[in-house]
């Protein structure tokens, strides 16, 4: 059994504009949720159980969904107050059942080999496997440097100069204990900032992804999502 948490529960502030009445994962595209397409996709590459940490209209994306979707269990972890990507992440461990799981954003898809991320953790316990994007403009993600033989990551920045580089993709390999015995001050903080750029000397391990990427965070993006993730979806097939 492969398990995978998408991170399902964000308020989705930049996408209100044109999707104001849904959760951004539920999102339409081409007739059915952002979440559907990446659930499907993620059961095509052989994950059998999903976690939903939902908080933001979690009751929407329950009654979607249920208890199983593509032929795959759906458990789900509810927030009850907003606890930032990190404290998403570490309840959602909490229903893990198997010693490692990917984990994953709710608002973006990219082509990446989920197993080949797994290899490359290999048998460091501890280390976060992180999935990598090469893009044209990094500035608006942050970007990801590592050493493009061992895949170590040597820096993780935040959001700066413009230009081409790698960026934090959003897909995760993680120990389901991986917060056994860390000391958080907050219930709340963020996975990226206090996690991922405090620990990229060994503990982080890269794996680029291949060339379709997309992020349905702003309304420019979620329009392209509409035709691009489609023809995706169709050209894997083949």
């Amino acid at each position: 059994m492969s398990e995978a948490i998408i991170l399902a529960g964000g308020f989705g502030t930049r996408l209100r504009a044109v999707v104001s009445d849904v959760p951004k994962p539920m999102a339409p595209v081409a007739g059915k949720p952002f979440l559907a397409w990446q659930m499907e996709c993620l059961a095509a590459a052989g994950v059998t159980r999903f976690i939903l940490s939902v908080g933001f209209q979690a009751e929407t994306i329950q009654k979607a969904f249920g208890d199983s979707f593509a032929g795959c269990a759906i458990a789900y972890a509810h927030e009850t107050e907003p606890l930032g990507t990190g404290g998403a992440i570490r309840l959602a461990l909490s229903y893990a059942q198997e010693s490692r799981v990917f984990v994953l954003n709710g608002d973006s898809l990219c082509d990446l080999d989920l197993q080949a991320l797994r290899l490359r953790v290999g048998n460091h316990a501890r280390a976060i496997g992180i999935g990598v994007k090469h893009v044209p403009d990094a500035g608006r993600y942050g970007a990801v440097r590592f050493d493009e033989t061992t895949g170590v990551v040597t820096t993780f920045a935040e959001k700066d100069n413009s230009g081409a580089g790698w960026i934090n993709a959003g897909v995760y390999d993680v120990s389901a204990d991986f917060f056994s015995g860390l000391t958080l001050s907050e219930s709340a903080f963020s996975f990226e900032k206090e996690i991922l750029q405090k620990d990229c000397h060994g503990g982080l391990v890269a794996q680029p992804a291949g060339a379709f990427f997309i992020d349905i965070g702003i309304p420019a993006d979620y329009a392209r999502a509409q035709t691009e993730i489609p023809a995706w979806v169709k050209g894997r097939g083949k």
